[in-house]
């Protein structure tokens, strides 16, 4: 045979042709093989800052949280002194109902006293509604 028949012969057997595909399927695989590895870098850097960015804003919430404060507190801020205010009151009232005077009229500072016991009672309502609003989302967040 003359050489250009075996060169064409070799160009355009089956095997010529195998080996054709198989270097086609090795680009193609290297291709997959070059953009797989290129995905899979940008789905890790992802995943690695989605995941930075929860435990921030878990951070942020549990601080958040930390800092509201226990409605039950602000009961104990006013509970002493609403007691001792309306103990005094009360021994104000006896001492003048023994006497047969009006408190108002005769003790100084009687009547404020009592408008006071009031606003505790205004204070205790808004405590009570802080407390129906806050504690759901105490509760809710499991970090109190």
């Amino acid at each position: 045979m003359n050489t250009k028949k075996v060169v064409f012969a070799k160009l355009f057997s089956k095997e010529a042709a195998k080996t054709q595909k198989l270097s086609k399927q090795r680009k193609v695989q290297l291709s997959l093989a070059d953009e797989l590895g290129s995905v899979y870098e940008e789905a890790r850097d992802a995943v690695r800052n989605t995941t930075e960015r929860i435990d921030a804003a878990y951070e942020l919430v549990s601080d958040l949280i930390s800092r509201i404060p226990d409605p039950e507190n602000f009961y104990q801020d006013i509970e002493g002194s609403r007691t001792r205010l309306q103990v005094l009151i009360d021994r104000a009232q006896e001492a003048s109902n023994d006497l047969g005077i009006d408190p108002s009229d005769s003790i100084d500072g009687f009547t404020q006293a009592r408008d006071m016991l009031d606003t505790f009672l205004e204070v205790e309502d808004a405590i009570a509604n802080y407390r129906d609003d806050i504690n759901p989302i105490l509760s809710a967040s499991g970090l109190r």
